[in-house]
């Protein structure tokens, strides 16, 4: 606004009536361009990334502790767009999110790497004789019983249940 506002002070008239303001846009537009000269001094294009070329990608530009994944550049889909292949899944990526690196990706170790059987030497026997992994989380709902008759619900992804004492004395569930 171009007039001051009233107060308790003594002020005069003439300077509480709304005076028009010229040039509002050209000193806008003039504002604009210094701003983008001054941007554009320390701005500098970011070179283009070959096909093939091993580059560390940021899966999740939003996070904000963020981790450096390997991959290899795929593809280049507009000047600052790639497809970047990460540990067989593609994905694409704004060119900031990207860099490109001298080392090489290297394939997991072959001693690691599990072959599948094939399907002639496949037998039920032996599925049943292999160890069973007891760190699998549940995958349903369980309840377990406790000795004092309270009920301990598990759930997935939480920790366990317990419902209070004055809920299980009351009612019946």
């Amino acid at each position: 606004m171009s007039r001051r506002t009233r107060t308790f002070l003594p002020t005069r008239d003439t300077q509480l009536k709304p005076k028009v303001v010229k040039d509002v846009i050209t000193r806008k537009q003039a504002k604009g361009i210094t701003v983008k000269h001054r941007y554009d001094t320390r701005a500098r294009d970011m070179p283009t990334i070959i096909q093939g070329q091993t580059v560390r990608v940021l899966l999740h530009p939003n996070n904000p502790d963020g981790t450096w994944t390997l991959g290899i550049c795929i593809d280049q889909l507009s000047d600052r767009s790639y497809i970047v292949l990460v540990k067989g899944k593609k994905y694409r990526r704004n060119r900031k999110d990207i860099l490109p690196v001298p080392e090489q990706l290297q394939q997991a170790h072959v001693k690691n790497k599990q072959t599948p059987l094939p399907d002639d030497d496949w037998d039920a026997g032996s599925v049943q004789d292999a160890p069973v992994d007891t760190d699998q989380q549940r995958t349903s709902e369980e309840t377990v019983e406790l000795p004092d008759g309270q009920a301990l619900q598990h759930t997935r992804s939480r920790s366990n249940i317990r419902r209070p004492l004055r809920y299980t004395r009351d009612f019946v569930s």
